[in-house]
């Protein structure tokens, strides 16, 4: 911004031509501004000012400031945290799936079985009498059942072994894919937390009847159901009428259907109950109840 003093005074001094940015504009002068006349070149000044008005009317209009972009630092990346405990218990539930069917895949490879069509409809559950069966006797019926469609995909029927001192009778609701593999109840990565379990109540293996209400481990094309458990469960009644005024542990929360069945049979007297050991492997916390339990049931033994 100039103002008409500056020009003035420019011109009286003969300093020459003023160049000027084509942004100046120039400003009226305060009133109480001194005017400087100049009695040598009157005419001098009066062109001056002439030859300014018509630069100024000739000045373009200013233009408006270009914005300038400014550019804003990238987002600094948050840094890796390590991973909250309930992924390391995902990753490590994956990978033990990931191992688990690792193995299925080899047993079938260097044992492969032929399957058969699963039935379309449930096998009509028939009421098999067992009465008067050993233990011995009913083991070798269970090994040779073909009372509905697992029979025609399982590898094996799994089957308690019989024990000359039984101090606890366990059932589970069926046998896992492990167990199927290995040929026996409570197998793989569970065994060894089941092996503490029963020895911090003071019981050996060979102290406890283990046996399920599935006899048979359904393959990865088959899930059980009702109706399976339904042919089952004239075995399972014989087992624990043969084992009588023994305590009964069932390893498993959510089935309440069984956990019915079991107290028609034994009663609530010497009925308990836990969850899975492989539940309480994926998660620890609830292994406080399972102790709690285990020491009620301890006084029946």
């Amino acid at each position: 911004m100039l103002s008409g003093q500056h020009i003035h005074l420019h011109q009286a001094l003969g300093l020459g031509p003023m160049w000027l940015s084509h942004e100046a504009y120039v400003c009226d002068a305060p009133e109480h501004a001194m005017t400087v006349v100049s009695t040598a070149a009157p005419v001098l000044a009066i062109e001056t000012t002439s030859v300014l008005q018509d630069a100024l009317q000739q000045r373009p209009t200013p233009k408006a400031a270009q914005a300038i972009p400014i550019q804003t630092p990238a987002p600094t990346p948050a840094p890796q945290t390590k991973p909250v405990p309930a992924e390391a218990v995902q990753r490590k539930v994956t990978q033990r799936a990931a191992n688990l069917l690792a193995i299925i895949a080899q047993a079938q490879h260097q044992n492969p079985k032929t399957t058969t069509t699963a039935a379309k409809t449930p096998t009509t559950s028939t009421k098999a009498d067992y009465s008067q069966d050993t233990l011995t006797s009913l083991t070798h019926k269970i090994r040779h059942c073909q009372l509905c469609d697992l029979s025609a995909n399982r590898r094996q029927a799994l089957v308690a072994h019989e024990i000359s001192d039984c101090r606890l009778i366990v059932v589970l609701p069926q046998p896992s894919l492990e167990d199927d593999i290995h040929g026996h109840l409570l197998s793989g990565e569970i065994m060894e937390m089941w092996q503490k379990l029963i020895k911090a109540i003071g019981l050996t293996s060979q102290q406890v009847y283990v046996t399920s209400a599935i006899k048979c481990s359904p393959n990865l094309e088959l899930v059980a159901k009702q109706h399976h458990a339904a042919q089952c469960r004239s075995y399972l009644e014989r087992e624990l009428q043969l084992l009588p005024k023994v305590p009964v542990l069932l390893l498993a929360e959510n089935q309440e259907r069984l956990w019915q069945r079991l107290q028609e049979w034994c009663g609530s007297e010497r009925l308990f109950r836990i969850p899975h050991p492989s539940k309480m492997q994926r998660n620890p916390a609830i292994k406080r109840s399972a102790w709690e339990t285990l020491q009620k049931l301890q006084p029946h033994l």
